[in-house]
């Protein structure tokens, strides 16, 4: 899980501070998810731009965008996400494969099917249909009618750009500082 978190510095406040957080935390995931929409980033790679069918990063099946969410506990307000992979793209890196090779669909079909059925099922599913082999650097297909064609480019590593979309910059302090002098404000009338 990728978290950011802010919290108030005193704790001697006797008033609510719910509301205040709550609209902090309700401003972060919209301004979170206005980056991950809209932000600037490094551009996919060829491979990711023909998988995907798009040339912008972070923005593919939008789960991402929407399992951005937002809680207060306390005196915090928390913002998050449970998507797999946020991290690495947040954050930028390497990923590297725990046993041989990483397996990295070579066409959007592929890409498709391991979606539906997972690498062992779509396998599974490319060996009824007609032969499977393995290359040094790829999984090769054969249709009983058709090419070959690779399936799979297999690789032992893979750099990840760091793609900032979770953090707080100075406007988003201001702004929610504001709903904070809100509430002080009301509470001197």
């Amino acid at each position: 899980m990728l978290n950011v978190s802010f919290k108030i510095k005193s704790k001697d406040v006797s008033l609510s501070l719910k509301g205040p957080l709550f609209k902090s935390s309700s401003y972060m995931v919209s301004k979170t998810q206005d980056r991950i929409a809209h932000g600037q980033y490094q551009n996919n790679a060829p491979l990711t731009v023909a998988l995907k069918g798009s040339s912008k990063p972070l923005a593919d099946t939008g789960l991402l965008l929407s399992s951005i969410n937002g809680r207060v506990e306390g005196d915090k307000a928390i913002i998050s996400t449970n998507r797999i992979g946020a991290r690495i793209n947040n954050e930028g890196g390497k990923i590297t494969a725990k046993k041989s090779r990483l397996w990295i669909p070579a066409q959007k079909w592929v890409r498709t099917k391991v979606l539906a059925l997972g690498t062992t099922g779509t396998l599974k599913y490319l060996k009824q249909r007609g032969s499977v082999w393995f290359t040094k650097n790829a999984v090769m297909y054969k249709p009983k009618k058709g090419k070959a064609q690779v399936v799979w480019f297999l690789k032992k590593s893979v750099n990840i750009p760091q793609r900032r979309f979770m953090y707080i910059n100075d406007q988003d302090i201001k702004v929610m500082a504001s709903y904070f002098k809100g509430l002080l404000d009301e509470s001197n009338t």
